[in-house]
């Protein structure tokens, strides 16, 4: 019940666990397990059987992990250099009292791990959520040319919760690789000239690298 928070990152789908089973006296099985850090709902699929063969089965029972407060950032598969969008942030409240607090959204170098100003007009904003009550906040991002492989940071932070999720974005490059090429008819010996015009004006070029 922090308000500092430490983001989530193992969203794995799959949760693999060894499970250690305890009986009690009226025959009832406890086990307990960890599932990765994902905020969703998980299917449970149980297996029993006796010395006789007698088997019991579970079919897909929903177990769903929840925090008091919790932010889900929804990222694009990538970006590419020059593009500008809107990076939608949900917020929920799963409380049965109302929450108010500050959602922010950073990005990182993934290699260099040094903090990157992509959010126009900041990168926090405030939100007042009911009971029970999801609300989606949009980012402005804008994306340098250069840039490279991104990490970024959700957080949401109440009075008495909070909650955190990274995630990475790759960024594309814009610029494409251009080639020219001139076919060349040998008949006989001697010397022939061929000029690459493209090429040649290519060094007037204020973008060309």
């Amino acid at each position: 019940e922090s308000p500092s928070v430490a983001p989530r990152k193992n969203l794995a789908e799959t949760a693999f666990f060894l499970p250690h089973l305890t009986t009690d006296e009226k025959g009832q099985v406890t086990f307990s397990f960890t599932v990765p850090e994902a905020l969703t709902g998980w299917k449970l699929t149980a297996l029993a059987h006796d010395a006789a063969l007698r088997t019991g089965r579970l079919r897909d029972d929903t177990i769903v992990t929840t925090k008091p407060l919790m932010v889900e950032p929804t990222a694009p598969r990538f970006a590419r250099e020059g593009d500008r969008f809107r990076f939608p942030v949900k917020v929920t409240n799963t409380e049965e009292a109302p929450q108010t607090g500050t959602a922010t959204l950073e990005f990182f170098d993934a290699e260099s791990e040094q903090p990157v100003a992509l959010v126009a007009r900041g990168a926090a904003q405030s939100f007042t959520l009911g009971p029970k009550e999801t609300k989606t906040l949009e980012f402005e991002v804008a994306i340098p040319d250069g840039c490279g492989y991104l990490r970024f940071v959700a957080t949401a932070k109440g009075k008495a919760f909070s909650d955190g999720e990274e995630g990475f974005l790759p960024v594309l490059s814009k610029r494409i690789e251009v080639r020219e090429s001139l076919p060349l008819q040998i008949k006989k010996a001697g010397v022939k000239t061929a000029t690459f015009k493209e090429l040649a004006a290519s060094a007037e070029s204020s973008t060309l690298r």
